[in-house]
C-alpha cells in the first residue's frame, strides 16, 4: 500500500495520513516510521484535538490544508469515519479491510486517477 501511495504522489497528487492515535503511539508513528517521506501530511487525532468520525477532526484537516472539501478524497475502512467526512462535504470511500492495492486502484479510478 505504501508503494501505491508513492505512485499516487508520483502523479502529482498530495497524499495524507489521517489516523486516530493517542500521543505515545502517534509520536512514534510520526518520528520513527519514515512517513514524512511517503505522505505530504500526517494528521493525528491527539494533535488535532478531535478524533474520527467527529466533524471537527475533518474540519481541522481542511483548515490546515486550505483545500475545499469537494477537492479531497478520504478513504477509510470504517463506515462511521467515511460518513463523518461526508458530513462536511469530503468525497469519501469505504475501503474493504482485505482489499489491498486492487481495491485502492478501483476507488481511485472512480475519481479519474489511474495507477
Amino acid at each position: 500500500m505504501l508503494d501505491a501511495v508513492r505512485a499516487v504522489r508520483d502523479l502529482g497528487l498530495r497524499c495524507g495520513l489521517a489516523t486516530n492515535q493517542q500521543n505515545l503511539r502517534g509520536t512514534y508513528m510520526r518520528n520513527s516510521l519514515g512517513f514524512e517521506s511517503i505522505f505530504d501530511e500526517q494528521f493525528y487525532s491527539f494533535e488535532l484535538g478531535f478524533a474520527k468520525p467527529a466533524a471537527g477532526y475533518f474540519q481541522a484537516i481542511m483548515d490546515r490544508i486550505a483545500v475545499a472539501p469537494n477537492r479531497v478524497l478520504f478513504i477509510d475502512d470504517h463506515d462511521g469515519n467515511v460518513a463523518g467526512a461526508r458530513e462536511i462535504g469530503i468525497n469519501s470511500e469505504l475501503f474493504p479491510s482485505d482489499g489491498g492495492v486492487a481495491a485502492l486502484t478501483q476507488i481511485l479510478a472512480r475519481y479519474g486517477i489511474r495507477l
